[in-house]
């Protein structure tokens, strides 16, 4: 791989992290965006209800998973195979980190007694195909 074309994606990255995810919106901009990416939350285990879902930790981690995710199927596809192996590696890290900040919120609401001890959630991002207009 061309150490040139490595710099390129790198910076490509940098770039994302520094114009995208370091320049948040308001909660509330934030909120209607996660909306609009299409993500459902399908209980595995316990009780999600007693969760408060407009913690403001837990919006802001889907948010950036969110705008990951937009920039990597966007970027992905106009990649050579061996610059997406840098691309695949940077988004599985930082995804991980952002998993990772998700298994850690405690977004219980206080007021409500712990029903169970465990709750599990899976959240998933639909995509749609565009269909293309003749």
């Amino acid at each position: 791989m061309a150490q040139k074309t490595k710099e390129e994606i790198l910076s490509l990255l940098k770039n994302f992290q520094k114009n995208i995810l370091d320049k948040k919106p308001s909660l509330k901009q934030m909120y209607e965006e996660i909306r609009m990416m299409n993500f459902k939350i399908k209980p595995l285990q316990g009780d999600i209800s007693i969760l408060d879902l407009n913690n403001r930790r837990f919006i802001e981690t889907l948010w950036r998973l969110g705008k990951l995710d937009e920039f990597f199927y966007n970027k992905v596809k106009k990649l050579k195979k061996a610059d997406q192996k840098i691309l695949f590696n940077y988004f599985d890290s930082l995804h991980f980190k952002l998993q990772e900040k998700l298994n850690q919120l405690n977004f219980k609401q206080a007021k409500l007694k712990e029903t169970s001890p465990v709750i599990e959630m899976e959240i998933i991002k639909e995509h749609y195909q565009r269909k293309k207009l003749n």
